[in-house]
């Protein structure tokens, strides 16, 4: 998440299919979005279970008056296949 509010991101935490996904102008725009936020005052697990082999995490972000969630797929292996962030309600 961090790095996302920079506009960057550790290419080696992802799978080949992630990466091809945060491309240049995805970065720009999440952190267009995030950095107005400001650091985040909550970060708190809100799931955690198995699906199709990957293991899906849930968070919920709270930056400023904003309450983000966010919601990661990892491979066995530990790298992120899935990697998304939006405002909730």
């Amino acid at each position: 998440y961090q790095g996302l509010t920079r506009g960057t991101i550790d290419s080696s935490l992802l799978t080949t299919h992630a990466r091809d996904f945060f491309t240049a102008q995805l970065l720009a725009d999440y952190r267009a979005g995030l950095e107005p936020l400001g650091e985040p005052q909550e970060f708190t697990a809100t799931g955690n279970s198995l699906r199709g082999g990957l293991r899906i995490r849930g968070f919920r972000i709270r930056a400023g008056t904003t309450t983000l969630g966010l919601t990661m797929m990892l491979r066995p292996d530990g790298r992120i296949e899935q990697y998304i962030v939006e405002r909730e309600g």
